[in-house]
Formats: C-alpha cells, sequence, structure tokens
C-alpha cells in the first residue's frame, strides 16, 4: 500500500477539485439542522419517516418546522341569543374552555368545572336577581370544554 504525504495530496489536488467543506457535508450528511450546518435533504425523510422530526434547517429549503396539528373554531358560528351581554359571555367563556379542552390536562377539566359552577352560582336564583350574563358564561365555559375536547380526539 502507497503512503500518503503532503507531497502526494499536492499533486492529487492539481488533478482534482478540492470540494469546500459545506459541499462534503452534502455529500456525507452529518448536519445538525443550524443555519449554518443544515441537514440534507435526506436527513429530513429519514427523521420524518421514523418519526422524529423536529424542527430545524434543511438545505436549500431553509427553516423548517416540526410537524403540528391546529385547530380553531369559528367565533362567528357560536350560538346567538340575540342579547349582546349574553353572546359576549358565551364567547368569551368558550374561549377559555376550548383552550382547557385542547390541553388535555385533568386540572384544566376540574378547573373549568369548577369555575362554570361557581359562574352559576354566582348568577343568583330566582329569588334574587338573576344575572343571565353569568349563566352563558357557565355554558360557553362547558361548551369550549366539550368541543376542545371534540378537536383534540377524545
Amino acid at each position: 500500500m502507497k503512503k500518503l504525504t503532503r507531497k502526494s495530496l499536492n499533486e492529487l489536488a492539481k488533478t482534482m477539485p478540492i470540494i469546500e467543506e459545506s459541499l462534503q457535508m452534502s455529500y456525507v450528511g452529518g448536519g445538525n439542522g443550524t443555519s449554518a450546518n443544515p441537514y440534507t435533504q435526506e436527513e429530513y425523510e429519514s427523521m420524518v419517516s421514523s418519526g422524529i422530526w423536529n424542527g430545524g434547517y434543511v438545505e436549500n429549503w431553509g427553516y423548517t418546522f416540526p410537524e403540528m396539528a391546529v385547530s380553531s373554531y369559528d367565533p362567528n358560528n357560536l350560538p346567538k341569543t340575540g342579547v349582546d351581554s349574553y353572546d359576549l359571555m358565551y364567547q368569551g367563556g368558550f374561549a377559555i374552555g376550548y383552550k382547557a379542552g385542547l390541553s388535555g390536562s385533568t386540572l384544566d377539566d376540574i378547573g373549568i368545572g369548577a369555575w362554570s359552577a361557581l359562574a352559576v352560582i354566582s348568577a343568583g336564583s330566582e329569588i334574587g336577581g338573576v344575572n343571565s350574563d353569568m349563566i352563558w358564561y357557565s355554558k360557553g365555559l362547558r361548551d369550549g370544554l366539550t368541543k376542545g375536547r371534540g378537536a383534540r380526539g377524545n
């Protein structure tokens, strides 16, 4: 076997082009996902197919986000009573309940249940004055929680 020396490397450099380090990485791989050292497209595809893609820079693409699920609701399609204050209270409760339903946290579920109960209690009774705004707020909390759970798949 022939010994590799600096002289033989210099001779080789005259006949073969020297490949820059960044180009070498694209042939070999081994990027770390930073803008200075992006993953190759092959590395990206391998990570995605293995389910381990967490986002990062991919060569010739720029930053590529991880997979994510997006869920939302249209506040214009929520039930309306025709009374603006009731509708606003319902929307406010629905937004909080929906967010809690998406979280999947048992503590959020318990919190919404307790908050809904307190809202109903604070609404009063037929004997005293009834605050219907709080009743609609409580209903919005419960409905939002249910819809949020549904969007999450529970």
